[in-house]
């Protein structure tokens, strides 16, 4: 169902030059109980909220639209957030040169998490550049060894 309304909106917002980010299903979304169906969308420059409204209006009229939304309460249209997780290769690869945090599978260097900049990611191997007590360093993370990977705020 998710990839059905992703190919239905795609191709609309980038029209408007708007990217979606990722679709999904949500359980109680905000303390809303209920399915939600949640678009993230990107554009550069980011959205405020007068301009989110664009890609809330195109989604909405391509949802309405569809007959079969029995599965689903609610239909939200959000940025995908300043710490966004990055949940495939494509998103991965867009993050080079970005602060990120990821989390391991197994121990890399006697850890199972870093955040650092991702320096390159070529042939399934994250390259990932970081300090501890202000020494650089630098990791080599196999992506199938990532259990989780997201953006992170540098203090």
């Amino acid at each position: 169902m998710i990839d059905k309304y992703r190919k239905l909106v795609e191709e609309q917002l980038k029209e408007n030059n708007i990217s979606l980010y990722d679709v999904e299903i949500v359980q109680d979304l905000d303390d809303v109980p209920g399915r939600h169906l949640v678009f993230y969308v990107e554009q550069n420059g980011g959205f405020d909220i007068n301009t989110i409204e664009l890609p809330s209006k195109i989604i909405n009229e391509i949802i309405d639209a569809q007959s079969d939304l029995d599965d689903v309460d609610y239909v939200s249209v959000t940025s995908p957030g300043a710490e966004r997780a990055l949940k495939t290769k494509e998103q991965l690869k867009d993050a080079v040169g970005d602060y990120v945090h990821l989390d391991f599978m197994d121990e890399n260097d006697n850890l199972t998490s870093v955040e650092g900049t991702l320096a390159s990611f070529d042939d399934d191997i994250l390259h990932i550049q970081y300090k501890v007590k202000n020494i650089n360093k630098k990791m080599d993370i196999a992506y199938s060894n990532v259990k989780y990977a997201r953006l992170a705020v540098k203090f």
